[in-house]
């Protein structure tokens, strides 16, 4: 570490505090050792000002630290002055004090807008209005509660530290509330830091405030040891009393006894505790050899003895699956043609094709994943869907526990996943229909909404992203993949180890562990917003998006593969419910039936777009009571449209 930081720290550190950046945003980790070289640095780099609060001239200290005078960047105050015995840190001999009223005083300096900044305030009070009452007030970004400073010792300066993303060309540091004593402060620093260092991703809505700090190293290179160690005899000399840091002196006599010997009381405590740690080993082995004749027992009753045909054991409790159709291994073996026909593949196993002999088109997933968590999520799916039935969710056939294998069978879905229809590939059609990408984000809403409000208690999916929503024949959505999904009572929390799809994980559920149906909309929200191109050089699509929607380019966010014919107004309200969606906190958020509602509307308009000229000019002229007639007509053209086309275009909403 460089001189600077230590003689800039020297008085800083005699408090022994510990140093960390208490976290106030979703997600942010920092290195100190970062921030000290950035300190260090701080001379040969533009956007670094630090002000010496009451001094009177611009000066540079011993290690190269500019310090400039507060007086052009604050009208009010009074300056007074410190008399320390290390004068050599000058920027601590004086401060600027403010009356103690109702008003706000602030420190403004220019920044750049939408740029990191390190923002340190100290207080020394040093007794500077001969009061000896310990000021107490309050300190602010602006408009933004910061801290309250509260001054406790005299002699040993106070440091508070945030980190912002300036949102305007100038920065107010504010101090008011004083509740005793007088605002005072003592320096003001401010840090540009560059584009990577402590980025967040809600840093326009929060920002890192220091909590506390670390003093790793010793101020000198001094010892430390017993008095023992001296071999004192006699009187002890009365400079031993002036020390500065003695807490308790004792004169004369104080009933001081030397010990006596402790040898054979040493040598019960040993035999007792190796008698006793071979009494544990004993029991343990002991222990050990009934849980070896258990199981073994265990194993031979179940060659022996079948499992009931409508129960699976779990790691909690006997799983009931009454209305979940059990399938022999070797009907499924007979299905897959021995798990021939490889179709996917996930973090919960691999996917077969398969079909039955009455000619039903099956999904057969197979578990490879025999962990603790793998087995809890394969029985967690077959407890759910053995329950829940809806046209919007894969259609969950049975289960198979046979031979070591676990096994889930579903509905055929003949064109796969979302994602690959998005993201297209060599054997993937990509939708460039924009109207049935709507469709499909309807059918999702339907299949989430049935989890959120058809369902009881509620069922939250956890793992809502385009692999997930699988498409049938028609191209018609269907949510599938309930392993990580939870059921929890209406209008409350539950409490869960975070588990999800990193860049689809709700950040507040990430940070608080409390999982609510808006975990779900964030991930829902994720999707419509999803582009492959946005950009090397942002970190976040949330916030690539919404740069773009804020600047008025909705253009920049439209998958550019998409045909042309699509109305603007459509795209816009999909782009906003979206970008609701994926607000920081979930209070924020929309329910998903206020989030079908918004798509739904944004079919109607692209479906208006599409009506013949004809239809357009007799419902300009129908009054509204008569609109609903109009319905008829529409009715008619879809009657002399084929199956085929019907299910290309949405249905009227």
């Amino acid at each position: 570490m460089s001189d600077r930081v230590t003689e800039t720290w020297m008085m800083q550190q005699q408090q022994g505090n510990s140093n960390r950046l208490l976290r106030e945003m979703p997600s942010a980790s920092a290195a100190l050792v970062l921030l000290f070289v950035a300190f260090s640095l701080s001379n040969a780099q533009p956007g670094f000002i630090s002000l010496d609060c009451g001094g009177d001239d611009d000066y540079t200290d011993g290690i190269g630290i500019q310090w400039t005078s507060d007086a052009k960047f604050v009208s009010a105050g009074q300056k007074a002055n410190l008399l320390l015995q290390n004068q050599q840190l000058q920027q601590y001999t004086t401060v600027r004090s403010f009356p103690a009223d109702n008003r706000k005083y602030c420190y403004t300096m220019n920044v750049r807008n939408r740029t990191r900044y390190l923002v340190r305030a100290t207080f020394l009070y040093g007794n500077f209005d001969n009061s000896n009452v310990y000021p107490k007030f309050d300190l602010s970004l602006g408009p933004t509660p910061w801290t309250t400073v509260v001054i406790d010792d005299a002699t040993t300066p106070v440091v508070q530290e945030a980190i912002i993303l300036a949102a305007a060309p100038t920065l107010s540091v504010c101090l008011s509330n004083a509740s005793t004593g007088q605002p005072f402060i003592s320096t003001l620093e401010l840090r540009q830091f560059n584009g990577s260092l402590y980025y967040t991703t809600d840093e326009k809505q929060f920002f890192l405030r220091l909590s506390a700090r670390i003093n790793f190293g010793a101020e000198s290179n001094a010892s430390v040891s017993h008095l023992e160690d001296n071999q004192l005899t006699g009187a002890l000399p009365p400079s031993l009393g002036e020390l500065p840091n003695l807490k308790e002196f004792f004169s004369g006599n104080s009933d001081l006894r030397m010990g006596h010997s402790n040898t054979g009381r040493t040598i019960v405590i040993i035999v007792c505790a190796v008698v006793g740690a071979i009494l544990i080993l004993v029991a343990a082995i002991v222990c050990y050899l009934f849980t070896c004749k258990r199981k073994k027992k265990s194993s031979d009753e179940t060659v022996v003895i079948a499992a009931p045909a409508k129960k699976l054991g779990s790691f909690f409790s006997e799983v009931a699956t009454e209305s979940a159709h059990r399938f022999a291994l070797s009907e499924i073996e007979d299905a897959t043609d021995k798990f021939d026909r490889r179709i996917g593949s996930g973090g919960f196993g691999i996917v077969y094709y398969g079909k039955l002999t009455d000619g039903r088109e099956i999904a057969v997933k197979l578990l490879t994943n025999d962990s603790y968590q793998g087995i809890r999520e394969f029985l967690n799916e077959v407890t759910l869907l053995s329950r829940i039935h809806h046209r919007n969710l894969v259609s969950f056939l049975g289960y198979s526990q046979q031979d070591g294998k676990n096994i889930l069978v579903y509905e055929f879905m003949h064109n796969g996943t979302l994602k690959e229809h998005l993201r297209g590939g060599p054997d993937d059609v990509k939708i460039t229909s924009w109207v049935k990408r709507l469709e499909i984000a309807e059918d999702a809403a339907k299949g989430i909404e049935y989890l959120h409000t058809g369902c009881s208690p509620t069922i939250i999916h956890r793992d809502l992203k385009s692999s997930n929503i699988l498409l049938d024949k028609n191209m018609r959505a269907k949510v599938a993949d309930f392993g990580l999904s939870k059921p929890v009572v209406d209008g409350s929390h539950v409490s869960s180890i975070v588990r999800g799809t990193v860049g689809y994980l709700d950040p507040e559920y990430y940070i608080s562990q409390q999982l609510t149906e808006k975990s779900d909309m964030y991930s829902f929200g994720h999707e419509p917003i999803s582009n492959d191109n946005f950009g090397l050089h942002c970190r976040n699509i949330v916030e690539w998006a919404r740069s773009h929607m804020e600047s008025g380019d909705i253009h920049g966010i439209i998958d550019q593969s998409l045909d042309a014919g699509y109305d603007l107004q459509s795209v816009w309200k999909i782009a906003e419910v979206a970008t609701m969606c994926v607000k920081p906190k979930g209070v924020l958020r929309p329910s998903i039936s206020e989030v079908l509602k918004e798509i739904q509307d944004a079919i109607a308009i692209e479906l208006q777009r599409e009506l013949p000229s004809s239809i357009h000019h007799l419902m300009s002229k129908t009054s509204p009571s008569e609109a609903v007639n109009t319905t008829g007509s529409l009715q008619d053209l879809e009657q002399n449209a084929s199956f085929d086309e019907l299910l290309m275009r949405p249905g009227l909403r």
